[in-house]
């Protein structure tokens, strides 16, 4: 079943953590990711919205579960809480 999921959470400064993500491409495709969509607040650009496209909930978890990801999110500049949310077709 295919799934989606929304990553929300604040950056710093969202031109920083942009070409920090930017450079995490591949490690987004290895693990199969399908389409991805990078948002921020009109208004407040410190807020960020992604949505990723996965084949299945499986694949989007061992991506949130991976190292890769872990240490991705620890030294970009991500400031308190992210909220991830996975959805099912």
């Amino acid at each position: 079943m295919a799934a989606l999921t929304h990553i929300s959470f604040r950056v710093h400064d969202f031109d920083q953590w942009k070409s920090e993500y930017d450079n995490e491409v591949d490690n987004r495709i290895k693990f199969g990711i399908h389409t991805e969509s990078v948002y921020c607040h009109y208004k407040y650009h410190h807020q960020v919205l992604i949505v990723f496209s996965w084949n299945d909930r499986a694949e989007a978890m061992s991506f949130y579960q991976s190292s890769e990801f872990n240490k991705s999110m620890t030294a970009s500049s991500i400031d308190g809480t992210m909220l991830v949310d996975i959805s099912e077709e």
